[in-house]
């Protein structure tokens, strides 16, 4: 018997920067009051010549990350689920957004996770803006993101249960002169999933992640098939989404897009079938192995990327098969039989190269990848 306890594994990590410039060595602490009470706990952190920092072992609770430079200082309230890893971009700006996610009868959602991106100047993603902030509400529903350049931001919110809330345009202002906005989670519909093999089986164990119609996840971790392979999502947001299954030792299937009713459940079952896998071998033109390369596995029929070195969920850690080592050498298991291709860079000196592969059943096809320098 194995107890398995996220009590204390979460993690806050993040960068401080000044006028967009990394801080090093300046110094990070975060202080922690258990709910229950009892004494209060400080964890403290320096950031490194890149201006990173990360704290490990955290329990959930309310933390108040205090972030100290020379003479300036920075505060702000952060939630931290059981199991959350949290990124804090913080900077020497004086902004903030505070406000409350309510479900549409009213009632305050503790722990949902809140998001702000900053708009350009014609209202579009500020795509090299190089921060995002992010923050969890507490058991009142309120959160506040702190040290952000004055200015124009969209604000979503997502928790369990509910489709995730979204503010297209919301105002980052000096403390004092801000307003609390408030983002409402609708209830959505749900979609009842069974996930079978070839022999019509239930597989338990399976990942599930939901994507929007532009392939973003709507769930920040997994959600895992349990008996007999069914699964329950409630709260997804009405409209077309799409389901992404991985299931080790099976085949990924294509991407399956589900139609959502507001207050109604889709059935859904999908199919998965014996697995096959590829394995890439990538060199220079002088036969030297080339690590670091980056790979994408596209569908040859419709283009749905597979596998890709972009991570499915938004802690933004490295997919652990992304990057080529540095044999050059890679494997990319549990894969349908069918058409391929393999897209593979290794950055400005050398040319892209896309490979079509044909992946049978229970076989391992190998293919030695030559980048052209450029």
């Amino acid at each position: 018997e194995v107890r398995f306890s996220a009590a204390e594994d979460g993690a806050i990590e993040g960068t401080v920067r000044r006028r967009g410039r990394p801080v090093p060595g300046a110094v990070v602490d975060l202080v922690h009051q258990p709910e229950g009470g009892g004494a209060v706990r400080r964890y403290r952190a320096s950031t490194g010549a890149e201006g990173s920092f990360v704290v490990a072992q955290l329990e959930a609770g309310s933390y108040t990350v205090q972030v100290q430079s020379g003479a300036w200082r920075s505060e702000q309230d952060v939630y931290l689920e059981p199991g959350d890893h949290l990124r804090l971009d913080l900077d020497a700006w004086e902004g903030r957004l505070r406000g409350t996610v309510l479900t549409r009868d009213g009632e305050p959602v503790p722990g949902a996770f809140v998001e702000a991106r900053p708009l350009d100047e014609d209202g579009g993603a500020a795509e090299d803006a190089g921060y995002v902030a992010e923050g969890r509400t507490d058991p009142r529903g309120a959160f506040t993101l702190q040290g952000l350049p004055v200015g124009r931001y969209t604000l979503t919110a997502s928790a369990p249960g509910h489709p995730p809330g979204l503010l297209e345009v919301v105002e980052a202002d000096l403390p004092g002169a801000d307003f609390e906005v408030q983002v409402v989670l609708g209830r959505g519909g749900d979609v009842q999933l069974r996930i079978v093999d070839e022999n019509d089986r239930g597989v338990t164990g399976a990942l599930v992640w939901v994507e929007d119609e532009s392939g973003r996840p709507l769930n920040r971790t997994a959600y895992v098939t349990g008996a007999a392979g069914r699964l329950r999502i409630e709260g997804v947001p009405a409209g077309d989404v799409r389901l992404r299954v991985r299931a080790r030792g099976l085949g990924r299937p294509a991407l399956r897009t589900v139609r959502v009713q507001e207050g109604r459940q889709a059935d859904v079952q999908i199919q998965v079938g014996p697995a096959g896998s590829i394995r890439l071998v990538v060199t220079g033109e002088a036969s030297d192995p080339l690590g670091r390369a980056r790979i994408d596995i596209v569908r040859a029929d419709s283009g749905d990327v597979l596998a890709s070195r972009r991570p499915l969920s938004p802690i933004r850690l490295a997919a652990p098969w992304g990057w080529v080592p540095r044999t050059g050498v890679v494997t990319i298991p549990d894969l349908e039989a069918g058409e391929y291709i393999a897209r593979i860079s290794a950055g400005r000196s050398y040319e892209q190269a896309e490979i079509p592969i044909e992946v049978v059943t229970g076989e391992r096809s190998e293919v030695r990848v030559v980048l052209q320098a450029r």
